[in-house]
């Protein structure tokens, strides 16, 4: 395995490649036990491959890094039982895929992105989250899934389901100048107290081939056109 390689494009330069194995016994340079281990050491356009397993943890991203689950969402959980804090605090442009979020906020409040608490910046555009399942994260006051202060991001391949918020219970949105692109993505019984599943400032939201389900009356929406499908039987 190569762990250090020089990217062709001259701006980019040294890369290094990092792996996280939860059973490794001594840690090394690039061989970490930890999703975090990995994420303090890595710099900008560095590579973390996550081995299956799930990681008690809740992560913050700082550096413009690709971060992937080896053998996807399924295999691959971070979960946020007994922690303080989102599942995930992305704060920088990069890519994160193939991970299961799950348990946000389900033993300790947290008040606004349970699951994953975007805040990159007004100038941040190319924040990325492909083939994850965001299941069963709960914020106290805005979204359950996902709150996005700031940044616009591209959920591609995503599944958001059984998350809990009185506003938002799949993604609230902080800002109008947010752009959050829901592509070939699905919403389901993700359960608002008071309003819907996604709420904020949600002019920015774009859904591409992105189905949800209302949870109030069971109907079916496709790209957030109402196809009126009452309980379609559906079970994710």
């Amino acid at each position: 395995l190569i762990q250090d390689d020089v990217s062709p494009v001259s701006e980019i330069g040294t890369v290094h490649y990092f792996t996280v194995d939860a059973s490794l016994v001594t840690e090394t340079d690039y061989e970490k036990k930890t999703i975090q281990s990995a994420l303090n050491a890595a710099e900008d356009f560095d590579i973390i491959e996550v081995l299956p397993g799930t990681y008690n943890e809740d992560i913050r991203l700082n550096d413009r890094v690709f971060l992937f689950g080896r053998d996807y969402a399924r295999a691959t959980i971070i979960d946020g039982t007994n922690r303080s804090d989102s599942v995930i605090d992305f704060y920088s442009e990069g890519v994160i895929d193939g991970f299961t979020i799950q348990n946000g906020g389900s033993t300790n409040n947290i008040s606004n992105g349970a699951g994953m608490y975007v805040s990159a910046g007004s100038s941040a555009t190319d924040l990325r989250v492909l083939g994850c399942l965001f299941v069963n994260n709960s914020a106290t006051v805005r979204g359950g899934a996902i709150y996005v202060s700031s940044g616009d991001i591209a959920f591609v391949s995503c599944s958001l389901i059984d998350n809990q918020a009185p506003e938002g219970a799949a993604i609230y949105s902080g800002s109008n100048n947010n752009d959050i692109r829901l592509i070939n993505s699905l919403l389901w019984n993700d359960e608002p107290t008071n309003g819907e599943e996604i709420e904020g400032n949600i002019n920015g939201v774009v859904y591409q081939s992105t189905l949800h389900r209302d949870p109030a009356t069971g109907n079916v929406f496709i790209d957030s056109a109402d196809k009126s499908t009452i309980n379609p039987g559906i079970t994710p």
